[in-house]
């Protein structure tokens, strides 16, 4: 829109970095960009644009939140709509640490890294103790068929 402006680059592949430059960063960017995008393939269903499923999706993350309290020392899993809201909330940082300062007295931690879904595994447990901690709090299934993983993205 603003071809002139001096910010504009047609190319954004193509910048000069300085020679001397160092980047403070020391997380896996890269890594963290291959996690999102299984994430995202997971909820780019239709059915995550359904207002009504959001909703519940919110709900169901605010007992997520809750039920942390409840097992502070718990590693808990979240279904696929719950996480969406999860990460949806983590946009604002400020709220979020506020919101969870409030909830659970410490910032409660999003760590993407544990991704290995094989028998046993420190994921699979987890969410087999998330689903029966989930259910004796509640009284409710915690899973459903519209917000299980999918398997990984096609090539």
């Amino acid at each position: 829109m603003y071809p002139n402006a001096p910010f504009c680059n047609n190319d954004p592949m193509s910048f000069d970095i300085p020679s001397d430059f160092v980047s403070c960063l020391t997380y896996d960017l890269e890594a963290a960009v291959h996690r999102q995008r299984v994430f995202y393939y997971q909820v780019s269903l239709p059915h995550y644009t359904d207002n009504k499923l959001l909703e519940n999706s919110v709900i169901r993350y605010r007992k997520f939140l809750h039920m942390k309290r409840s097992y502070p020392d718990s590693f808990i899993v979240p279904c696929l709509d719950i996480d969406l809201i999860w990460h949806t909330h983590l946009l604002n940082p400020l709220s979020y640490k506020s919101h969870t300062m409030l909830i659970l007295g410490e910032h409660f931690g999003h760590y993407d890294s544990v991704n290995d879904r094989s028998e046993g595994s420190k994921l699979c447990r987890s969410m087999n103790e998330t689903q029966i901690m989930w259910e004796e709090l509640y009284k409710e299934r915690f899973t459903n068929k519209a917000s299980m993983y999918r398997g990984l993205p096609p090539n």
